[in-house]
């Protein structure tokens, strides 16, 4: 009598997994390898639907299942294991003159489809892995909310990234997919702020206009005196460039602004645009 060996899914949602650029997660299967009498549940590793040489010439048997949690794949392996022992006992590895094939019984045959019966089960929604794209996800939160900045260090992504799973895992959410990726494309992207300095006087559509910064960060409006516009141009590695009046007869200093954290350059140059001095 076989003795099969079942290998168990080790982690919760072992059985999902989606290529990067792929529209859709690989398929899963039970598998009975009847030549190592193993039993396992796993998903596709081949893309585009290519099979190994031992399943096509029915030495290792599939049947495809939904992407169980791991515990309900188990449960699963558990009651196959009783039929698999019927279809090892009644297999043959036989040369029919151009590889080596896979022949059963018929009371293998019959175990055969017993299995299939129990692998198209139709499994509750909450045994089944359950997913949602980071992107679609997160695209509404800020990167304030997310605590994300230029500055963010990769092991304060993945305290973040472990944070956010913990919320959507409440939500009944498993997986959120190409999470790490997208909060390391946040922080590679997050656009350091600096406000302007400037009081209108009544001028506020003008002073939107002057009060301008180029490149890859934008400036707000904040009334700053010329010492704490200093002081912002220096957090931020920067440097004046230049005081001078504009047409209207308000002060204008010129910033150039630079940060550069874990790759992320930005360099771009600040107008801030001042009436008068704010003790």
């Amino acid at each position: 009598m076989a003795n099969i060996m079942i290998r168990e899914v080790e982690t919760r949602t072992g059985l999902y997994h989606r290529y990067p650029r792929e529209q859709q997660p690989q398929h899963c299967f039970i598998q009975l390898d009847c030549d190592d009498e193993e039993l396992s549940a796993s998903y596709d590793p081949e893309m585009g639907g290519g099979i190994p040489f031992s399943v096509f010439h029915g030495r290792t048997l599939r049947w495809s299942i939904p992407a169980l949690l791991a515990h309900a794949a188990n449960g699963l392996l558990e009651r196959v294991a009783v039929f698999a022992e019927r279809v090892v006992d009644g297999y043959e590895c036989s040369w029919d003159g151009h590889n080596h094939v896979g022949v059963f019984d018929d009371d293998a045959k019959a175990a055969i489809e017993e299995i299939a019966d129990l692998c198209r089960e139709d499994f509750r929604s909450d045994l089944i892995v359950s997913a949602s794209l980071a992107e679609d996800w997160l695209r509404s939160t800020s990167d304030d909310d997310l605590e994300i900045t230029p500055a963010t260090t990769d092991d304060q992504l993945e305290v973040i990234a472990d944070g956010i799973e913990h919320e959507v895992g409440s939500r009944d959410i498993d997986i959120l997919e190409g999470l790490r990726e997208y909060l390391r494309e946040r922080r590679d992207g997050a656009k350091a702020t600096w406000r302007c300095t400037y009081h209108d006087h009544g001028l506020d559509e003008i002073s939107r206009k002057v009060c301008t910064c180029e490149g890859e960060a934008w400036g707000g409006g904040e009334q700053l005196t010329r010492a704490e516009a200093d002081e912002a141009a220096k957090n931020h590695v920067g440097e004046r460039l230049s005081d001078g009046v504009d047409f209207f007869g308000l002060e204008v200093v010129e910033y150039r602004l630079v940060t550069d954290v874990n790759g992320c350059r930005i360099d771009f140059r600040c107008e801030a645009v001042k009436a008068e001095e704010v003790d």
